[in-house]
């Protein structure tokens, strides 16, 4: 019964301190497969183990795919070439004790791209043959949706998230202030507010390169407070709507539940600030359902109000 006793014992020290080291080292990447064309890319990332979750965003001059991942770390090369005329390199870092993942890019911009996960598998597929969906024609009124739709304009209340490569001291999430500004450690107060992502991100590596070497900054919307619409009126469900994309008039009208009884369809009206003055646009619902009209169909912009007589 003794030797029995510490047998047992001793078999569960093993498989103890097997779990806590399996636990210390963590899921990482082990290996890495890429399948290169002329104007495609696809590369699997192999893990030791399952991947729950990821996220991703684009950006810019640089042109940039980056995925921050669920893992611990990774077994390949810091960097890892990539024998593609569209796409240089894949790189790695740990962000927030996290593994993310950056793709290089030759490119103006990162084309439509497709990651999946199964099981130990991380896949990313990046087609630059691959074309966005054309985007309905507008006229010389509607022209201030463009910047809205090229480029989020940052408002009050809306959070960021910014991050510095490679210095977790300087990641950190900060909301737009109403006064339009934010604060960020080593640069003080900064103007967000009506200003694109872009923007604001060259403004602070500018301001950082006065105290970091090649800063490389990634800012990121994660919470979009300041994009509100308005639907008042003869309809179910009025009020104001916070949206965290452009979102056009039938998109914002169904948020709003449709219409109640003896609405006018015909004679709907989006009202907008626009360089100071209160403009009126038309809207026909009847119209525009049945296919006709499709222009007035317009991207709303923050602050609209759409009236349903």
């Amino acid at each position: 019964m003794k030797k029995f006793t510490i047998c047992f014992i001793i078999y569960f020290c093993v498989i103890s301190f097997s779990k806590i080291a399996a636990s210390e080292k963590g899921t990482f990447i082990k290996e890495i497969q890429v399948k290169s064309q002329a104007r495609t890319l696809e590369i699997e990332l192999i893990a030791n183990g399952p991947i729950s979750d990821y996220r991703s965003f684009t950006t810019d001059k640089p042109t940039r795919l980056i995925i921050d991942t669920s893992l611990s770390d990774c077994k390949i090369p810091k960097v890892y070439p990539l024998n593609n005329p569209s796409y240089s390199q894949i790189r790695w870092g740990i962000n927030k004790g996290k593994l993310r993942l950056v793709i290089d890019s030759n490119l103006k911009q990162i084309p439509p791209y497709e990651i999946s996960t199964q099981n130990n598998i991380l896949k990313v597929v990046l087609d630059s043959e691959k074309t966005l969906s054309p985007v309905t024609p507008v006229k010389k009124a509607e022209k201030v949706e463009k910047l809205e739709q090229g480029g989020f304009l940052l408002g009050p209340e809306d959070i960021l998230e910014i991050s510095v490569w490679k210095d977790e001291t300087l990641t950190k999430q900060v909301v737009v202030r109403p006064d339009g500004k934010i604060s960020f450690p080593l640069i003080g107060e900064i103007q967000a507010a009506g200003r694109t992502v872009e923007d604001l991100r060259k403004e602070i590596i500018e301001k950082l390169s006065e105290f970091i070497s090649d800063p490389v900054v990634t800012v990121m919307v994660i919470g979009i407070n300041s994009y509100k619409i308005y639907v008042i009126g003869k309809v179910n469900k009025p009020g104001a709507y916070t949206v965290g994309r452009s979102v056009n008039v039938m998109q914002a009208l169904s948020m709003a539940g449709g219409f109640s009884p003896f609405a006018d369809l015909e004679h709907i009206s989006i009202l907008r600030e626009q360089n100071g003055k209160q403009i009126r646009i038309k809207f026909n619902y009847k119209e525009v359902a049945k296919g006709k009209h499709l222009e007035e169909n317009i991207l709303l912009k923050r602050g609209d109000v759409i009236v349903v007589p």
